[in-house]
């Protein structure tokens, strides 16, 4: 027999170039024959085994450095690389015993195994999902069946099953010895009552008592003469002629209108008596002021106790500059006779057409102060409100010897 001289392995690549192919699997040096014949077509799964090693080698590019030194680690002194660490866990193939040619295989305790997975008596093992799993024993007096929806073992309490048919009656037995006698029972209900016996015979009758004097009757009254009618009343004064439309209604005026500075944020209000009912379309004030931005609102109150008191109406707050009338219209006021109240307020100091003072416009509805000049006549009640909506109801009040804002409300 021939002998092959033995190579050192620092010397095989160059020994092997253009000779055989070679190359390293588990550290073992694999050889085949060079050149070789092309082999047939690779099939489908062999392209698609080939595709995914491809695409393998692609992701181990992306590996993070402290993953290679791990597989290093975990490899070195083996004969084995870093990149068979690396396949091998990602198929789950890590672990693995090496075995040399022509070794006996190594010996498997399988108790032992088992006992990891089912330590306990009783357990069972079966197959779910592709893995072994344990299922704990039963309980006692349970069975063993299998699940319908999930197709493993499953330990249940046993159905208890229909009654078995009655058996046969016994012999009857000998009589027994007679019991103490009970109590005796309640009273039962009483019956109904008995028909009426025979009506006796009707007793004599008594003596008929004397009857009593008769009162005398008292003399009618003569019916006195029937008094003469009295004289017609004279016909009272006519409080109002009624309204008529396309006019402006106020308060009486002594004279000509006055001028005055009304102060902002302060609510002005007089008494005006409504002749009848109606409703009124708006209200407008006359302005004698000519800064931009001045605006005003007007009011019109309910009367209680001789004060105004809940809202019937606010115009929102419109502009009073240039100097003229300006107006709310459009309006439905509905107003029936009595007394209401106008009402008014500004957002900045305004001159405006007044009622003027000495004027008897309000001071017969609004009294007088016993204890004021005894010169000038109530001419309005006023209260603090900071320019906006209206308050409702109006609030406490106080009384101002001084001329008022002329407001109308318009037919």
């Amino acid at each position: 027999m021939a002998t092959i001289p033995r190579v050192p392995p620092k010397d095989i690549a160059l020994k092997m170039r253009n000779t055989i192919q070679y190359t390293v699997d588990r550290g073992i040096v694999v050889a085949k024959k060079w050149p070789r014949k092309r082999g047939p077509k690779a099939t489908a799964p062999q392209r698609g085994a080939r595709g995914l090693f491809k695409e393998w080698n692609l992701a181990l590019q992306q590996i993070d450095p402290i993953e290679i030194y791990a597989a290093w680690l975990l490899v070195r002194e083996s004969g084995y690389t870093w990149h068979d660490a690396i396949m091998r866990a990602s198929v789950g193939r890590l672990a693995t015993w090496d075995q040399a040619f022509g070794a006996e295989m190594p010996e498997f305790n399988v108790q032992l195994l088992l006992d990891q997975l089912v330590p306990d008596e009783g357990s069972i093992i079966v197959k779910a999902g592709g893995v072994w799993v344990a299922r704990p024993a039963g309980l006692d007096n349970q069975i063993l069946t299998v699940d319908p929806l999930l197709h493993l073992p499953m330990w249940i309490d046993p159905t208890p099953g229909p009654p078995g048919p009655t058996g046969a009656t016994g012999p009857t037995g000998a009589t027994g010895t007679a019991g103490a006698t009970g109590p005796t029972g309640p009273t039962g209900a009483t019956g109904p009552t008995g028909p009426a016996g025979a009506t006796g015979a009707t007793g004599a009758t008594g003596p008929t008592g004397a009857t009593g004097p008769t009162g005398a009757t008292g003399a009618t009254g003569a019916t006195g003469a029937t008094g003469a009618t009295g004289a017609a009343g004279g016909t009272g004064l006519v409080a109002h002629p009624g309204y008529v439309a396309n006019r402006m209604y106020s308060v009486p005026v002594n004279g000509t209108y006055g001028t005055g500075a009304l102060t902002a944020n302060l609510l002005y209000a007089y008494p005006l008596a409504v002749a009848e009912a109606y409703t009124f379309t708006g209200a407008l004030v006359a302005s004698l002021t000519t800064l931009a931005g001045n605006q005003g609102r007007i009011g019109v109150y309910s009367n209680a106790a001789g004060l105004p008191d809940a809202l019937l109406w606010d115009s929102g707050a419109f502009a009073t500059t240039p100097a003229a009338f300006h107006s709310v219209t459009g309006a439905t006021i509905n107003l029936t006779p009595g007394i209401v109240w106008l009402a008014f307020v500004v957002n900045t100091i305004q001159s405006y057409r007044t009622n003027i003072v000495g004027g008897d416009h309000a001071s017969w509805m609004l009294g007088e102060n016993p204890a004021g000049t005894g010169t000038t006549p109530a001419g309005y009640v006023q209260k603090n409100h900071a320019f906006g909506a209206l308050p409702n109801p109006f609030g406490t009040p106080t009384y101002t010897e001084a001329a008022s804002p002329r407001i109308w409300l318009l037919t």
